[in-house]
C-alpha cells in the first residue's frame, strides 16, 4: 500500500477546506468537495480506488475536515481571535 492517496488528500484538504463554509451548507459542500477531490485525484493519476484504499470514504473524510475547521473557528483559541 502506498501513501499517495493520503498525501494527496492531506494537501487537497489544506488547499480547499476552510472554516469559511456555513454550518448550514456543510452537507452540500462536502458532496461537491468530494466530487472535486476525486476529479483532481484522477487528474493527478490517483484512482478513486487508491484514494479510498488509503483514506476511506472521501466524502466522510471531507466532512471530518470541515468539522475540524468549523470547531477551530468557534474555539476561543481558533481563527476568530
Amino acid at each position: 500500500m502506498s501513501d499517495r492517496g493520503l498525501d494527496f488528500m492531506t494537501t487537497w484538504v489544506q488547499n480547499y477546506v476552510s472554516a469559511d463554509v456555513s454550518p448550514l451548507d456543510v452537507d452540500v459542500t462536502a458532496v461537491s468537495f468530494a466530487e472535486k477531490c476525486i476529479a483532481d485525484a484522477q487528474v493527478a493519476g490517483i484512482s478513486v480506488w487508491e484514494l479510498e484504499e488509503d483514506i476511506g470514504d472521501v466524502e466522510i473524510r471531507i466532512l471530518q475536515a470541515m468539522d475540524v475547521a468549523l470547531d477551530a473557528r468557534s474555539s476561543p483559541f481558533g481563527q476568530d481571535n
